[in-house]
């Protein structure tokens, strides 16, 4: 018995499509792991402090958790001159 000429054919059809959907829900899975653990790894994401029990809203800035620029630490000494180099060619 010989088997018919375009079985070989249509098993390796119904192979590769099967490769193709495993392929297709492995890579939908990584992806969405990735997505997760990104979301899970972003800055900006944090648990609320310990002793905060749930008081924002209220109007109220505790002068512990600001943040403030000393005054001059962003402009240089009004004396000094700025350091310049050129090169000329």
């Amino acid at each position: 018995m010989t088997p018919a000429p375009g079985s070989r054919l249509a098993g390796a059809r119904r192979r590769a499509e099967t490769a193709k959907r495993a392929l297709a829900v492995a890579s939908a899975a990584g992806f969405a792991g990735a997505l997760l653990l990104a979301w899970a790894a972003a800055p900006g994401r944090s648990a609320a402090p310990a002793g905060d029990g749930g008081s924002a809203g209220n109007g109220q800035v505790s002068t512990a958790d600001s943040f403030s620029f000393e005054p001059g630490s962003i402009e240089p000494s009004l004396g000094a001159a700025p350091e310049v180099q050129s090169h000329a060619s």
